[in-house]
């Protein structure tokens, strides 16, 4: 079974738009990243933020998701969606080292460079590339001469300033006599009143005044306590759970058949509906979750599965 790179591209720009990212056996991995709003090189523009497609050269695994992604998208099995896969990766890496640019359809190029590759993005390859912004032009700005003041008008704009000032500094004197006799009162009140005349309880007091029943044997505290309103509940803790992904589908009954396959080997199976998407995995504890399970999935399924903690 064979399949040129074009028709592949849409799948794959239709896969990196919602998984950001995509492991090619041997290349390395497509990564969808957001870039910040920058200058141009003549720094005459302001570029607006962008989606941008670069290459990491550090990873060269298996993309199970996207062989689940093809063969739901193909209407093709599993197995053939494996084949085509890295067969596909492995045209690549040949082409990219015997010639040092190759084309993927619709997204960009390959370049190879000695020992490095680089991936250079088509204009406007993603859906909203640039957010729907525009690039904004600059301009530099024209220096105003300010007009000339006649005498006589300069020195008015002085006289009304000296004005101004001396009414402003009044002003600031008058409010600081205001809160100094105001500090006055207040200090003549708590220090030369009859002190007869003031009816200081404490809280304590008060309470017990109140309650006027055996005051000497009721626990009082100092300390606030407010009371439960009734009909409130404290959220319960939420405990997260793990299950490492098997399948993502499109078609229910391709869901079905590997979750009864599942089913089958005795294991524990989580399902959920994500988007257009029907997923299937194995519920494990978070913290069981170590290589070993990774393998052991792997090895019952031949599927690469991935972790989710929901």
């Amino acid at each position: 079974m064979s399949i040129d790179r074009l028709e592949l591209g849409p799948n794959i720009r239709n896969y990196i738009e919602l998984n950001n990212s995509l492991d090619l056996v041997g290349i390395g991995r497509l990564v969808k990243r957001n870039k910040s709003t920058v200058l141009n090189k003549e720094s005459n523009f302001i570029l607006p933020s962008a989606s941008a497609l670069e290459l990491e050269s550090s990873h060269s695994t298996s993309d199970g998701n996207f062989i689940n992604f093809l063969s739901n998208k193909m209407d093709i099995a599993l197995e053939d969606a494996q084949v085509i896969y890295k067969k596909w990766c492995a045209e690549l890496s040949f082409d990219l080292e015997t010639k040092g640019k190759v084309a993927l359809g619709g997204l960009g190029k390959f370049i190879k460079r000695g020992n490095q590759s680089t991936f250079e993005m088509e204009d406007a390859a993603l859906a909203g590339n640039t957010f729907g912004l525009p690039a904004l032009k600059l301009s530099r700005l024209t220096p105003v001469t300010p007009p000339v003041v006649a005498k006589i008008e300069e020195d008015l704009v002085v006289k009304s300033l000296r004005i101004k000032d001396k009414s402003d500094r009044n002003f600031l004197l008058n409010t600081a006599a205001v809160a100094a006799l105001f500090m006055l009162l207040v200090f003549s009140y708590h220090y030369y009143w009859p002190s007869e005349k003031v009816n200081h309880l404490s809280h304590l007091k008060v309470d017990q005044e109140r309650l006027n029943k055996d005051p000497e044997k009721l626990l009082v505290s100092e300390k606030f306590i407010p009371e439960l309103i009734p009909g409130i509940v404290e959220p319960e803790e939420h405990v997260a759970s793990c299950a490492l992904i098997i399948g993502s589908f499109s078609r229910k009954s391709n869901a079905d058949e590997i979750q009864e396959k599942a089913i089958t080997a005795g294991y524990e199976v989580f399902t959920e509906e994500y988007h257009e998407f029907y997923r299937v995995g194995i519920s494990m504890p978070c913290n069981e979750i170590q290589g070993a399970a990774f393998r052991e999935v792997e090895e019952a399924f031949g599927i690469d599965p991935w972790l989710l903690i929901h």
